[in-house]
């Protein structure tokens, strides 16, 4: 697959010249005790990732092998370079909700790929800090002397070659803390934090539509946190979130008071986020969003469904169907890739496993997603299918499904 991609792109097989060397402070080498790593979650510490660039894929188009396959937590759905000879200099972009100090890296590599495989790396802090690091090929792990930040690029400089000329990575994980600062608030400045967070929702609450007010409520929460930086930031980002809206607006949509509410906040703080996200992925209650949650009903998808990670946030928590109904494409290789492994005839109207007490067909799944970008993905998959093949007919159905 990967072979046939490369051999369509001549750029992929031609070495670029060297860069221009750039002087960047260089580590001791010596390691510190490693006793206190833990692993930097993505799903719950990651802002975005991007790559340098990305190798196009026939079945899942100009981003199938997209930087953010990098920690979905399914190595054989890879990151792909496309421009450079093995993967030499290519790029990888992480950027963290706050700082965080990072010692170790782990890449794992799909089996179903023989390409290269990663034996040096550089990697490059916000502050321009670099850390030259030689990785064990075959286990992919590599620890070095600590470096923090909240940005990184992550530049490859050596790789050996195995099989194919692409450069394909499953995984990557680093490790290292996220300590966050005290949670404590300074002596008596609760209550002013306090007053201050209820003076930003009540104005909110007198928008009829709190959509349009929430500009402002960003700014308002970003004042706020910048004034809680330090001791109590997050004791600000619990106080924020625990906060209870007295006038409920059930309305079950993004519109609803309670979602603009949680998604200002979030957006004003990464450490709000990074909170946010641990309590919706572990299911604990986030008070702001259920003051408004209408009789048995859950909001979370509302909130989630336009965060940067809401395909990750939803497939950790083991909501497939909320990654679909947050109605964003990347899902749809996710769902197209369960339907590939099924052989049946009419596999296409067979229920996902886990949600066959929902009563609802692949089909109906796909319909929760945005009409015109799923139609412009699966003509552009039905057209790379034999005709007659049940992939074919599976795509055609989802389709008709979808209407013109």
């Amino acid at each position: 697959m990967l072979a046939g991609c490369a051999a369509e792109r001549p750029d992929v097989l031609t070495l670029p010249p060297a860069p221009a060397a750039v002087d960047r402070p260089e580590a001791p080498t010596d390691i510190p005790d490693l006793k206190d790593t833990y692993d930097l979650m993505p799903v719950t510490l990651v802002r975005s990732i991007a790559a340098s660039s990305v190798l196009p894929d026939p079945l899942w188009g100009p981003e199938g092998f997209a930087a953010w396959h990098l920690l979905d937590g399914e190595p054989e759905l890879p990151w792909c370079a496309a421009r450079r000879l093995l993967g030499i200099g290519e790029e990888i972009e992480i950027e963290y909700l706050h700082p965080v100090e990072m010692n170790e890296v782990v890449l794992s590599y799909p089996d179903a790929v023989q390409g290269p495989r990663v034996v040096q790396i550089e990697i490059v802090n916000d502050q321009n800090e670099s850390r030259t690091v030689d990785v064990d090929p075959a286990s992919g792990r590599s620890r070095f002397v600590p470096v923090s930040g909240r940005r990184f690029r992550v530049v490859i400089r050596k790789t050996a070659s195995r099989g194919e000329a692409t450069l394909c990575i499953g995984e990557i994980l680093f490790r290292g803390r996220a300590v966050l600062l005290d949670t404590r608030f300074p002596p008596d400045a609760e209550p002013v934090a306090l007053a201050e967070i209820r003076a930003a929702f009540a104005d909110i609450e007198s928008y009829r539509q709190p959509s349009l007010g929430r500009p402002k409520l960003v700014r308002a929460m970003g004042d706020f946190f910048r004034r809680w930086t330090g001791p109590g930031e997050l004791a600000s980002a619990r106080l924020a979130l625990d906060y209870r809206f007295q006038a409920a607006d059930l309305r079950e949509s993004e519109e609803n008071l309670c979602v603009v509410a949680v998604r200002a906040v979030v957006e004003a703080s990464g450490i709000a986020e990074r909170l946010f996200r641990e309590r919706f992925i572990k299911r604990r209650s986030v008070p702001l969003l259920e003051s408004c949650v209408p009789e048995g009903k859950d909001l979370s998808y509302w909130a989630v469904r336009q965060t940067r990670m809401a395909v990750l946030l939803f497939t950790l928590r083991g909501d497939d169907y909320g990654a679909l109904e947050a109605g964003d494409p990347r899902a749809l290789p996710r769902l197209l890739s369960v339907f590939r492994r099924n052989t049946r005839i009419g596999w296409w109207r067979a229920p996902l496993p886990g949600y066959g007490d929902r009563a609802k067909s692949p089909a109906d799944f796909v319909r929760q997603m945005p009409r015109e970008s799923v139609r412009r993905i699966l003509d552009d998959l039905i057209l790379l299918e034999d005709a007659g093949s049940l992939y074919r007919n599976g795509l055609e159905e989802l389709r008709r499904g979808l209407g013109t």
